[in-house]
This record gives structure tokens, C-alpha cells and sequence, in this order.
């Protein structure tokens, strides 16, 4: 195990991200959390939430909070629902909404720690709102990076290298 970020997680020589176009940003999730990729599903909007969280969505029989990754970045209303994203996070599941899947991409270690978390390009409300109501969620939020531009899109094959 090794810090990242003051975070405790298992990196290889190179691990893989699943990555994904939100805003105006490409965004690597760590693929040990991705459960499912699938098409924007009926949403019921729940009254008092941030802006960011766009509503519940039964997927696989349970319902499921969708948390726009777009509004979370951005401090706006996510509208742009190109894809869901269904995280699993310690016990729980959760989708974000998402422009575009871009691929898999793996990532050297070197590499990992010299891009921005994507909490760095998070609102300031976004990521206080997530730090009080689910740490765990933060916790991969910051094992999550911003990739540079140079480093997609992804090439056809599905799989990109950040050397």
C-alpha cells in the first residue's frame, strides 16, 4: 500500500483507469471501482439535493443516487448525460452521469503522481458537500485524476499509456 494523496491504495507499476469526458475535462477513474458502463436510465429527481446530483436510478433492481460528474466539476446543473457509470464504493454503489467513455487507460505510477486529482478541478461546494455527506465517495474522487490533453483521446484498440 501507498499514500496518494494522503489516501492509502494498491498501486502497480501501472494501473488502469476507466476513462471518461466530463465538462471540459478527460477524467481517470480507477477501474477497481467501476462496476458497469451503461446508457443514461429514468432518474427520480429527490427534492433538498446538491445540484450536482442529478436523482435516483434503479439499475440491476436497486436504486442508486447519480451524481452528474459534469456539475461536480463545473458547480452547475450536470445536464449532459451521455453515459452512467456505476461505481462501487466500500459497501455501496453509486452512477455517475458522464458526456463520454472515452477507454481504459493504464497508468505508471510516475505518471499517476504528477497529474491533479479530480478534486482539485472540483467546485469548492461540490467537494465540501461530498466531504460531509460520504468520505468514502471523496476517497475515490481523489484517487481519480485529470489527464492532460496530450495524453487523449484514447486511440482506437481501447487502451492508452501515459509514459
Amino acid at each position: 500500500m501507498e499514500s496518494v494523496d494522503g489516501i492509502s491504495v494498491r498501486l502497480t507499476a501501472q494501473s488502469q483507469f476507466l476513462i471518461v469526458k466530463a465538462h471540459s475535462h478527460a477524467c481517470a477513474i480507477p477501474l477497481s471501482h467501476v462496476i458497469e458502463i451503461m446508457r443514461p436510465l429514468r432518474l427520480e429527481t429527490v427534492s433538498g439535493m446538491p445540484r450536482f446530483v442529478l436523482g435516483l436510478s434503479v439499475i440491476r433492481g436497486s436504486p442508486m443516487p447519480v451524481i452528474a460528474l459534469e456539475g461536480m466539476l463545473s458547480g452547475k446543473s450536470g445536464e449532459t448525460q451521455g453515459r452512467f457509470v456505476a461505481l462501487r464504493i466500500e459497501t455501496r454503489m453509486l452512477a455517475l452521469a458522464v458526456k463520454e467513455v472515452l477507454g481504459v487507460a493504464v497508468i505508471d505510477r510516475a505518471a499517476l503522481m504528477d497529474m491533479p486529482t479530480l478534486l482539485h478541478a472540483a467546485s469548492t461546494e461540490a467537494v465540501e458537500l461530498i466531504g460531509t455527506l460520504d468520505s468514502e465517495l471523496l476517497m475515490v474522487l481523489r484517487a481519480s485524476r485529470i489527464l492532460s490533453e496530450d495524453m487523449w483521446p484514447v486511440p482506437s484498440g481501447g487502451k492508452a499509456a501515459a509514459q
